[in-house]
C-alpha cells in the first residue's frame, strides 16, 4: 500500500455548551500493519450517557477490525459481518462490566477500513461519508433517518422489536436516506437513494475494491454535526473542513480547529457536536 496518514477530532458544539452536557461525538483512526481505519461515533442526545456510549462503541469496533485482520487480512462484507458480532459483543460486556443501561449506548458508528486488498466503509445510523480522489473529484454522502430515528447498533431483542414498531413494522419501508453529491471540477451531480428499514438495520456497505484504492486520496467520516454549521450547506462545510494545508500529522485537528474558529468568525457556530476521522493514502511522490 502507499505511505498511509489518518487523524480524527471532536469537538463540542453550541447546544451542548449552553446546557452543560458533554460532547457526545467521538473519532478514533489509525493505521496498523496491514491496513488503516477510521471510526466515528456519535452518542444520542436524548438518551443516557452516550458520551461513554460512543467511546465504547468506537473502541469496541477499532479491536473487532484488529481481530478480522489477524483472521483474514481481507475486509469484505462477510468480515463487516463478523466484526459488527464482535462488536455487538464488546458492547454487552462493557455495559454489564460498567453497569450501563441501553439509553447510554445509544450510538451510531461509521467506520472505514483499508487494507492492501481493498476495503469498506460501514454506516450503522447517520452522518456524512466523503471519498476525495486524487484527481480532484470527490463523491459526498450524507445517511439521514425519516422522523430523525437512526438505528444503533446496542438494538437488540424488545428494543430492536421497538424500534422497528417506530418505523411502521415494516421491513420494506423506505427509511433511510442517503443524498449523494459527486463533484468533478465546476461540475456537481446529485441523486437521492431510498433505502429499506432492514437495510438500515443491516447497516450501508460500501466497498473499496482493490483496484479503486491507487485512486482515492481521502476517505473522510463526519458525524452529522457537519450538517448543523449556521447557514452552511453540508456538502460546503464537509468540502471546507477538508482543507488540509499540509495533510500529514495531526492534519484533521489542525483543519478542524482553524475551520470551525473560521466559521464563528462569520457567526456560523457548530450547533451540534461534531467528530470526523479521516485516512489518506499518499501520493507515490511523498514515499
Amino acid at each position: 500500500m502507499n505511505k498511509i496518514y489518518t487523524d480524527s477530532y471532536f469537538h463540542i458544539g453550541e447546544q451542548h455548551l449552553a446546557t452543560g452536557l458533554p460532547n457526545q461525538d467521538y473519532a478514533l483512526a489509525g493505521a496498523e500493519e496491514g491496513y488503516a481505519y477510521a471510526i466515528v461515533s456519535d452518542g444520542c442526545s436524548s438518551g443516557g450517557k452516550t458520551d461513554v456510549g460512543s467511546r465504547i462503541l468506537a473502541h469496541a469496533t477499532q479491536r473487532a477490525l484488529r481481530s478480522a485482520y489477524i483472521q483474514g487480512r481481507v475486509f469484505d462484507r462477510m468480515r463487516a459481518t463478523r466484526v459488527r458480532l464482535e462488536t455487538e459483543a464488546a458492547i454487552a460486556a462493557s455495559a454489564q462490566l460498567l453497569n450501563l443501561a441501553l439509553r447510554d449506548l445509544l450510538a451510531t458508528l461509521l467506520y472505514a477500513v483499508v487494507g492492501d486488498a481493498g476495503g469498506y466503509i460501514r454506516v450503522y445510523g447517520d452522518g456524512v461519508v466523503v471519498v476525495a480522489y486524487q484527481d480532484g473529484s470527490m463523491t459526498l454522502r450524507s445517511f439521514s433517518w425519516k422522523d430523525n430515528m437512526p438505528f444503533y447498533l446496542a438494538y437488540t431483542n424488545d428494543a430492536l422489536a421497538s424500534f422497528k414498531e417506530a418505523h411502521g413494522n415494516d421491513l420494506w419501508k423506505m427509511r433511510l436516506i442517503e443524498h449523494v453529491v459527486h463533484v468533478q471540477g465546476d461540475g456537481v451531480c446529485e441523486k437521492h437513494i431510498e433505502h429499506t428499514l432492514a437495510e438500515g438495520i443491516y447497516g450501508i456497505h460500501l466497498p473499496v475494491p482493490r483496484d479503486e484504492v491507487s485512486q482515492v486520496e481521502y476517505i473522510a467520516l463526519f458525524s452529522d454535526g457537519v450538517e448543523q454549521i449556521e447557514g452552511e450547506l453540508w456538502v460546503d462545510a464537509a468540502r471546507e473542513l477538508m482543507r488540509y494545508k499540509i495533510p500529514k500529522g495531526v492534519f484533521v485537528k489542525r483543519r478542524m480547529i482553524r475551520g470551525l474558529k473560521e466559521y464563528r468568525k462569520k457567526g456560523k457556530r457548530n450547533l451540534d457536536d461534531i467528530a470526523s476521522a479521516v485516512i489518506r493514502l499518499a501520493h507515490e511522490e511523498e514515499e
